[in-house]
């Protein structure tokens, strides 16, 4: 009777049109690149050498950037996501089997990942998808965020693992129907999951964490940094694991996630770093460094120094030789020791595609010009380009364009001004002109709009403004520069976002803080939905908001430092927090004084502790105390910690909200208390 209720519910699901998974096993693909940096432990290391005298084979067209990297099937098709919200199959030769439109979702940005029986998991949008060889959908699962970033993972039993940038970290069945369990961070998660031989998995966040889980979905740790995780983590066979973080530096901990080491760069790290089998580590940074380090010590083998940030990852071959693109506009290949062997000039930059290499030798990688291309070696017979739709041949390139970043976030009644570079590629006298195309109601400037390049990189300023009233939504902008024949293009997506708090308009000299802090739950509005910027901030209040704002743990403990709060007070594992971080004092009488106003003085000594800053003696610095203005002096307690503001930019002479002009300097009134706005603006400045 059982064995005829499981064929009665194949039958069933082979009527309905659904996929039969056979014993719920997906597993994955055996293929060059099943999934996102090859494997499950993000080794970055491809299985064939790349060309060493490169040239294009064949390229293919999507509509718009390709953000994520191609993923080959057990037949050798490729797939492509583009974010012109299409999934595409290739041939080996570059030829379209099919393409899948996400009517429901949006920009394909993650990697995809195939499984043995040709599966092919990818995020669309906020939605998560499965679909079959043949382009056709099994089910999608909604994520309810805005952009899927993080490319998944497919287990041996067939789970599938992937992250969401609504925190959560998801193990689903293979057709996605059942979540066996969810694990929620405190930041949105971009970064890809790696899994090491135990089954346990690894994923950064934008919270500043790099989790590690059980294989059943319980935290086994988490490491803190201080800025944000969208670099993918890579582990060894020892189980160490390497990972770079938005506070600038990259990172190696051991199993237990005790720090082995760090290394310091001058920009974030969102690359995934390749490791290379002779111990080697490489990664790249956003200031334009690919590093080389020693996976023992993280001691600096070489560096190689290109013109702008790099945010691909690196991948290397079984020869040692590296390979990646660049914001540049040119995509690199280095032997082990960090000598350049060639590059290749392209129409537009790499700003998240990684190299794939395919059985053939040939490297896959997608360009923000809207190509995949096919870079093989010269020896062998060039194929036909294909799109699908014919496209003309690209002319020779003159010159690149360059802006940086890709998305920006704008409120109506808001404006920023961005920088266009013009990058020439040779030194030759070039002539052109840039236009903009966008969304009619926005208003749109280039300054200068034609340009004269000899060599030299030319900046164009972007000037775009939304006006009140504009509805909210994701909008596209596109620069274009012309030279003769010769065109070439980028593009911006503009999020016109809706405003939080009704009493917070756009031109409200703190909106964008308020924003900021409010996206990160650092501080809320009031049950009524209004922030009242005005209000005055209580210590207990400021306690817990440097505590969120520093992404700092509160204590939970049952001592009580100060007789004024006591463990059943609100705040008392903030407060209790902010003593032990070394961030609060409380008064000469013992006491703490939550419920009282914090004041400028104590709001800015509380951030420079925090931040560590280096105390000096400030400079034409007064003092503003109601119609009284005068020089702080070493007497006045915060005399120092004002100094140290003003030298890091946490109080400015020349900021109107915070700061009275007096003379080459500026009065602050240190002694008031502070409200909502000016607190919003100061820790505005120096989240992580």
């Amino acid at each position: 009777m059982k064995n005829r209720w499981v064929l009665l519910l194949i039958v069933a699901l082979v009527v309905t049109g659904l996929p039969v998974f056979p014993g719920a096993r997906a597993q994955l693909a055996s293929s060059p690149a099943p999934m996102y940096r090859f494997d499950p432990a993000h080794s970055g290391q491809a299985r064939f050498a790349g060309p060493l005298k490169p040239e294009i084979k064949w390229s293919f067209k999507t509509g718009y950037r390709i953000s994520g990297s191609v993923a080959i099937g057990p037949d050798g098709t490729i797939y492509l996501g583009s974010g012109d919200r299409h999934l595409y199959a290739l041939d080996p030769d570059g030829k379209l089997k099919w393409s899948h439109d996400f009517l429901y979702g949006g920009a394909v940005d993650s990697s995809p990942a195939v499984s043995l029986t040709s599966t092919i998991y990818v995020g669309s949008g906020y939605l998560f998808y499965a679909l079959d060889s043949t382009g056709k959908e099994i089910l999608f699962l909604p994520t309810y965020v805005s952009s899927l970033l993080s490319s998944p993972l497919i287990g041996e039993d067939g789970t599938v693992y992937v992250g969401g940038a609504n925190g959560k970290f998801y193990a689903l069945s293979p057709d996605l129907r059942k979540t066996y369990w969810t694990f929620t961070a405190s930041g949105a998660i971009l970064s890809s999951p790696a899994r090491d031989p135990w089954g346990n998995f690894y994923f950064g966040a934008e919270d500043g964490y790099l989790y590690s889980l059980t294989p059943s979905g319980n935290l086994r740790w988490k490491f803190k940094c201080e800025g944000g995780v969208e670099s993918s983590p890579v582990l060894d066979s020892s189980g160490n694991v390497y990972f770079g973080s938005k506070d600038f530096s990259l990172y190696s901990l051991d199993q237990s996630g005790n720090l082995r080491w760090s290394f310091k760069t001058e920009g974030s790290i969102i690359s995934t770093p390749a490791l290379s089998p002779d111990g080697a580590l490489y990664f790249g940074s956003h200031d334009g460094y690919l590093y080389a380090l020693r996976t023992e010590t993280g001691t600096k083998l070489w560096s190689f120094k290109t013109d702008y940030p790099i945010d691909t990852s690196p991948t290397v071959d079984p020869n040692g030789n590296i390979f990646f693109g660049g914001h540049d506009r040119f995509f690199y290949c280095l032997n082990r020791q960090g000598e350049l062997i060639w590059r290749m000039p392209f129409q537009n930059s790499f700003t998240r595609s990684s190299a794939v290499i395919d059985q053939g030798g040939r490297l896959l990688v997608g360009c923000d010009d809207g190509y995949l291309y096919c870079i093989g070696s010269t020896s062998e017979t060039p194929v036909t380009p294909t799109s699908p739709t014919p496209q003309p041949s690209p002319s020779t390139p003159l010159f690149s364009l360059l802006l940086n970043p890709p998305q920006i976030d704008l409120y109506p009644g808001s404006s920023r001004v961005l920088v266009v570079n013009v990058h020439p590629l040779d030194s030759s006298p070039i002539s052109g002109r840039l236009e903009a195309i966008y969304t009619p109601g926005f208003s749109v400037s280039l300054s200068p709009s034609e340009f004269q390049l000899s060599g030299q990189d030319v900046q164009v300023l972007l000037n775009l403004a939304v006006p009140q009233g504009f509805p909210s939504g994701t909008y596209s902008l596109e620069i274009k520069a012309v030279s003769g024949s010769f065109e070439t293009k980028t593009m911006l997506l503009v999020v016109v976002k809706t405003p939080v708090f009704p009493d917070v308009p756009t031109d409200h000299w703190a909106f964008a803080a308020i924003g900021a802090l409010s996206e990160r739950e650092v501080i809320n509005g009031y049950p009524d939905g209004t922030f009242k910027p005005e209000n005055k901030v209580t210590r207990a209040e400021f306690a817990k908001m440097i505590l969120l704002t520093f992404n700092l743990e509160p204590v939970s403990t049952q001592a009580t430092t100060f007789p004024d709060v006591l463990v059943s007070h609100w705040a008392h594992s903030y407060i209790e927090a902010a003593v032990a971080y070394g961030l609060v004092q409380g008064y000469p009488d013992g006491t703490f004084r939550p419920e009282g106003k914090v004041t400028l003085a104590e709001a800015i000594t509380l951030i420079v502790r925090a931040k560590r800053w280096q105390l000096e003696a400030p400079v034409d610095v007064f003092l503003k105390e109601g119609s009284i203005v005068r020089p702080i002096q070493p007497t006045d307690w915060y005399f120092l910690y004002a100094g140290a503001a003003f030298k890091n930019g946490l109080l400015k002479f020349d900021d109107p909200n915070l700061t009275e002009k007096v003379g080459t300097g500026g009065a602050v009134a240190f002694n008031e208390p502070a409200s909502r706005a000016q607190i919003a603006a100061f820790l505005s400045r120096v989240l992580p």
